[in-house]
């Protein structure tokens, strides 16, 4: 057992890398309460996009993704899918909480 077990692997051209953020935030938010989204025919394969209406913040794209197990938006962000998506307060409650361990 190493101090990475926890974190996800990433690899890159065989380089092995530790995704701390992510690993950090699936596992914070195992705790949260999501609310149930119904993506729309605009929003399909639009992982920025259901963010955008959802956070009022396109950059939070990557929330989606991680927090419903997203590796091809394309075949699993399909119109009339539901989704879970995390609130905004637990987001910034584990991002704030996630900072202060990296100071």
């Amino acid at each position: 057992m190493t101090r990475f077990d926890a974190y996800k692997k990433v690899t890159n051209n065989f380089i092995v890398e530790y995704d701390q953020l992510t690993a950090y935030f699936s596992t914070a938010l195992l705790n949260s309460t999501p609310i149930h989204y119904k993506i729309s025919f605009e929003e399909e394969a639009r992982p920025d996009l259901i963010a955008k209406n959802f956070y009022g913040n396109w950059t939070m794209w990557w929330v989606i993704m991680v927090f419903n197990n997203v590796q091809d938006p394309f075949t699993e962000l399909l119109s009339g899918t539901i989704i879970q998506i995390p609130s905004q307060d637990d987001i910034v409650s584990i991002m704030n909480s996630f900072e202060k361990l990296n100071r």
